[in-house]
């Protein structure tokens, strides 16, 4: 099957998806344990689908990508597809993915959860944003972070 490339040149912004910092991943041959500050998850008897998503989480993959993986493993089936989907969303509704906007430039911000509960399910900015009163802003290295106690995750602004 010929796969085609995405026209990025027009798109001023993308995203990844990519585990947050210090997730470990136990793999004993049957499940899989993933452990990060936000908590743990089992997945019980990961395909090889699922062991190649989990990969590409490690590195950094965007939404697309991530979504041809039970092709790109020889799965086209249906069933195969939907477990990974599920299996997907269940990762990132319990924290263990942050996500990034770059432009051609570079990163931009990343999102980063810092509790379960926190995934981009349609990521679509509103025309405008309002901060939370309870938020606070500061500054660590060259990155800007902005987070709240009452928030899920904080963002962290790059360059």
């Amino acid at each position: 099957m010929a796969q085609t490339q995405r026209d990025t040149s027009s798109a001023p912004f993308g995203y990844t998806l990519q585990f947050v910092r210090n997730v470990e991943i136990h793999d004993d041959g049957h499940d899989v344990l993933l452990t990060a500050p936000t908590g743990t998850l089992r997945l019980t008897r990961p395909g090889r689908e699922l062991r190649m998503a989990l990969e590409h989480l490690a590195r950094g993959v965007d939404r697309d990508a991530l979504g041809q993986v039970a092709e790109s493993a020889g799965t086209p089936d249906t069933a195969a597809q939907l477990s990974l989907a599920l299996a997907l969303a269940r990762i990132e509704r319990n924290g263990f993915v942050r996500y990034t906007v770059a432009d051609s430039r570079g990163s931009i911000a990343t999102l980063e959860p810092v509790a379960p509960g926190c995934f981009l399910d349609n990521p679509v900015l509103p025309g405008r944003c309002l901060l939370s009163r309870f938020a606070c802003l500061r500054r660590v290295h060259d990155a800007l972070i902005i987070e709240s106690p009452l928030g899920h995750a904080r963002v962290v602004l790059h360059g």
